[in-house]
């Protein structure tokens, strides 16, 4: 009997981070999905999703993971190892979109953004890649957008972050 595929997704309070963890824990993965502040603002995503585990009877975990907080990474992806034993897949999912007039950025809003969408993403495959290097397999899926490779108006920050996400992922 072969054993159950280990998922680490981040950003699974609302949209594609959410349907994604529901979709993998439904077909039998075991899911770790990652939130931030999971008893203050994601309180109520926390708890939907913890109802919905126990009501279908699904192998979803919460955890609680900051993607600007290399601490809150570390003990994030060492839980879901220490839980589990293991870890197969991860899913660079949370992500900032900001709009506006590029030159209208300050440099700390650029950072900010950049700190969720690429540096964030990068850490989490730092702390991930030895697990993987020792089981000798992994896969990593970052959820990006085409506006990485066509910009659009007012997405220049957006697209410079999930652009060098794309290229970074690509190299290693």
């Amino acid at each position: 009997m072969s054993q159950k595929k280990v998922v680490l997704i981040t950003g699974a309070n609302s949209g594609f981070g959410r349907l994604t963890a529901e979709s993998l824990a439904r077909k039998g993965y075991s899911v770790f999905a990652t939130l931030r502040d999971i008893d203050g603002r994601n309180a109520e995503p926390a708890n939907q999703l913890r109802a919905l585990a126990a009501s279908e009877n699904l192998d979803l975990n919460l955890v609680e993971l900051d993607l600007q907080d290399e601490v809150s990474i570390r003990k994030a992806v060492e839980e879901v190892i220490t839980r589990a034993g293991r870890l197969d897949v991860v899913v660079n999912n949370a992500g900032v979109v900001q709009s506006g007039v590029t030159e209208a950025f300050s440099v700390d809003e650029a950072r900010s953004l950049f700190e969720t969408n690429f540096f964030g993403a990068y850490a989490v495959a730092r702390e991930a890649l030895p697990q993987l290097r020792k089981q000798r397999e992994g896969l990593f899926v970052n959820v990006s957008t085409g506006v990485s490779r066509t910009p659009m108006p007012f997405m220049g920050f957006y697209s410079a972050s999930k652009a060098a996400l794309e290229t970074l992922f690509e190299q290693l």
